[in-house]
């Protein structure tokens, strides 16, 4: 599908056009959790303070976020949302305004204006659907969401810090026994995420090696709290009895804020200088998105 690309004028011009037919029609920037303004008369688009999931009624991101698949895959993605019982259908596109990267997203409410064909009926496609966001990113080897959510999902967001883990003789055991391999495998990431904050994310981001991304840390010292609770509760788990074997683990941080996929690779160079059951590396990283044009005075907008 070729991108659309336009200038703030056309961008302004559709979104008043589609605002005529959808509930909601706007740019939003997903990276940011953001929703985009246009300045038709300086020709200029900039972040606002309005959070895109507030209309959601929600006080984190979206789980499954389709803005953010969009953004990732260059295309488009399609989903149901929910409102307070009722079904809204929204559609997000990629587009580039002004050459700047966003998501143009319409969303309609399809409670009496959404029909079934009789093969599947509305009750087994409903369940289709709640089967399928139940499974959707889940890793296949733990309770963990996999490499490719991740890439699909969470690379482009702003985000706090990162924390990688790994446990450290999973890519020889599971040679050599697969079976209980990815028993601790799941008992692993079962044990993280017991013991993080709801709205962080834990990925399975190759072999033995996870990521907790974070939301909402505020400093540094937040994020060696956090750390130093998790290498307790794993080492914790270990001397209980509760693995099948004693676990070496590694484990290191890096904080932002920044995107995602600039922090990672921070995290991950950190966590090939720590060793097994040793003070805790943090690399420390401030890393802002890519910059907007944004009109005179309006820079602070988007924090």
């Amino acid at each position: 599908m070729k991108t659309l690309s336009m200038t703030v004028k056309e961008a302004k011009e559709l979104i008043s056009e589609l605002g005529k037919v959808f509930d909601i029609a706007r740019l939003v920037d997903p990276a940011r959790n953001r929703i985009i303004e246009l300045d038709e008369e300086n020709g200029r688009l900039r972040i606002s303070d309005q959070i895109c999931h507030a209309v959601w009624n929600r006080g984190q991101r979206c789980p499954n976020c389709v803005s953010s698949r969009a953004l990732t895959s260059g295309g488009r993605a399609v989903k149901f949302e929910y409102l307070d019982g009722d079904p809204y259908i929204v559609v997000a596109q990629y587009v580039e305004v002004e050459d700047y990267p966003c998501v143009l997203e319409t969303v309609i409410m399809a409670d009496k204006e959404i029909y079934f064909s009789e093969t599947p009926d509305a009750k087994t496609f409903l369940n289709q659907i709640r089967r399928y966001n139940q499974e959707l990113g889940k890793d296949t080897l733990c309770s963990a969401k996999s490499r490719e959510y991740y890439d699909e999902q969470i690379c482009v967001l702003r985000i706090g810090a990162v924390v990688a883990l790994q446990l450290e003789d999973y890519d020889e055991l599971e040679k050599s026994d697969p079976g209980p391999a990815r028993k601790e495998l799941d008992q692993f990431a079962s044990v993280v995420i017991a013991n993080c904050r709801p709205d962080d994310i834990l990925v399975r981001y190759d072999g033995g090696t996870f990521l907790l991304c974070c939301h909402n840390l505020t400093n540094e010292d937040n994020l060696k709290m956090l750390m130093r609770r998790l290498q307790s509760k794993l080492q914790k788990a270990t001397e209980d009895g509760q693995t099948g074997s004693s676990w070496r683990i590694a484990i290191s941080g890096c904080y932002g804020p920044g995107l995602a996929e600039d922090l990672v690779p921070e995290a991950l160079n950190a966590l090939k200088q720590s060793e097994s059951n040793s003070d805790l590396m943090i690399a420390v990283a401030f890393i802002e998105p890519p910059p907007i044009p944004f009109p005179e005075g309006d820079e602070g907008a988007q924090n």
